[in-house]
């Protein structure tokens, strides 16, 4: 009985683990490549603003401002 158990959730878990590659391959981006981009944005994002096409200005904003809240005219 304990090993039926057993070998059900360890299916499912690697159902879960195969979804999840499946999606990273899906999106085209995984997370060390994401953390690249992040750092050569970092290095520095005046000069990745001002020389950036659009899209990539639009990115960098977001990144930079992902955790911050505003109010009217005032930062929080």
């Amino acid at each position: 009985m304990m090993f039926e158990e057993r070998k059900k959730a360890l299916l499912l878990e690697q159902k879960t683990i195969e979804e999840r590659l499946i999606n990273l391959d899906r999106n085209g981006k995984s997370t060390p490549d994401k953390v690249e981009k992040f750092l050569d944005l970092a290095c520095n994002p005046w000069l990745s603003h001002q020389i950036g096409f659009p899209e990539e200005k639009r990115e960098m904003v977001k990144i930079v401002t992902s955790n911050r809240l505003v109010e009217g005219k005032t930062q929080i």
